[in-house]
């Protein structure tokens, strides 16, 4: 929830406390939507704990606050300002795990700040144009919230704390939620992104806006190792595919290294050809050397990505089938000779595995063991990727 205003100081003068704080949001939210006190998924002791709030609360002024809540009809009615907690106030989809949220440039924020103080757009208008814009733009959904605080350090080794601001101000910045791969995707082909504004299929501004980066700990989250949905799955022969990226390996040791001078641009090169033999051959994407193991700079893995999983699948039958392009086999027995390599099924995109350290690519090979691709019988229920 953002652009809430502060809760009233008490008769006695004392500063509002957290707590204090929190008990009114709850309150407003009891009176509003009481239903959601009445759903057998609410607890008070934990809704409160959750209530994580921003902004500087010796002297609050406008704050924004995330709150954990059952879901039901409310969240829609939020989410759509059928239900508003205060006048002003509206609420947006908290990021959590790979669903992120990041800042636009300062200089594309003064730019829509510009666009709606001229146009006399209220926030909520403002941001749906922007939600609308940024939605088609990246093909998923995307939420948006201006902050109404920011951080600042005090002094020199000094602790952050807040200062507030209205949506209008300077310090004030406009903040993106979407899901990390369709970022990660769009800043492969480029910078920017650009996004149509307007409504009722009519667009009459198109925006050129820098891509944010994608922050790290969403990297991290996609290759957490969780049995219930592995990072990888060995692909056993006569098995299917679950995904559209498929990795062999682990690869030999120094297979790279002893045929090309060991430089990035080498490398670089190298992996190009790789690549468009894939694309010829095999109806790949593209392609990506991944993996490292310790002291060894030789890629411990080839990424392909197909575009699909039927393109995937294809790949796996005419393997099985001992039907590959014969330009690909050749370049595989040139370069590893007889050295049978496994192939693995994997969901994450490739800047998510750059991350994965020597050690704990052995660990997602144990788990994606125990995991292996379904047979065709079992392959019925598998959701294509």
């Amino acid at each position: 929830f953002s652009n809430v205003p502060p809760p009233r100081t008490p008769p006695s003068g004392d500063r509002v406390s957290p707590e204090s704080i929190k008990d009114s949001v709850l309150v407003a939210m009891e009176t509003l939507a009481p239903q959601i006190w009445a759903d057998a998924a609410f607890d008070l002791l934990f809704t409160r704990r959750s209530i994580k709030l921003e902004g500087n609360i010796a002297d609050l002024k406008l704050y924004s606050f995330t709150v954990v809540l059952p879901f039901g009809p409310w969240i829609a009615s939020f989410l759509e300002e059928r239900l508003s907690l205060w006048p002003g106030s509206y609420c947006t989809v908290a990021s959590s795990g790979t669903f992120i949220e990041v800042a636009l440039a300062p200089l594309d924020h003064d730019v829509l700040r510009a666009l709606r103080l001229s146009l006399g757009l209220s926030l909520s208008a403002s941001l749906a144009l922007l939600e609308g814009g940024l939605t088609t733009a990246f093909s998923c959904f995307v939420a948006c919230r201006f902050t109404t605080s920011r951080s600042v350090a005090n002094g020199k080794g000094g602790k952050r704390s807040f200062v507030h601001c209205t949506p209008d101000e300077e310090g004030s910045s406009t903040l993106i939620m979407m899901e990390a791969a369709p970022l990660l995707m769009a800043r492969r082909k480029g910078l920017h992104i650009v996004v149509r504004l307007g409504v009722d299929d009519q667009y009459p501004l198109a925006l050129k806006l820098q891509l944010p980066v994608c922050p790290q700990h969403a990297l991290y989250r996609m290759v957490e190792l969780r049995e219930s949905a592995p990072p990888l799955r060995i692909r056993p022969e006569h098995t299917l595919f679950t995904n559209r990226n498929v990795l062999l390996g682990p690869l030999p040791s120094g297979w790279l290294t002893n045929k090309i001078e060991n430089s990035i641009s080498e490398q670089e090169r190298t992996r190009r050809v790789v690549s468009k033999l894939c694309t010829d051959c095999l109806n790949a994407a593209d392609c990506h050397f991944v993996g490292r193991r310790e002291k060894e700079p030789s890629p411990l893995f080839l990424y392909i990505d197909f575009g699909t999983r039927a393109h995937a699948l294809a790949f796996g039958s005419h393997y099985d089938a001992g039907t590959l392009h014969p330009a690909f086999v050749a370049f595989w027995a040139s370069w590893f000779g007889g050295n049978k390599v496994h192939f693995w099924s994997t969901r994450l995109l490739i800047e998510a595995l750059e991350i994965v350290n020597s050690k704990d690519w052995k660990l997602l090979m144990e788990l994606g063991t125990r995991s292996p691709c379904p047979s065709p019988d079992q392959g019925a229920n598998v959701v294509p990727k």
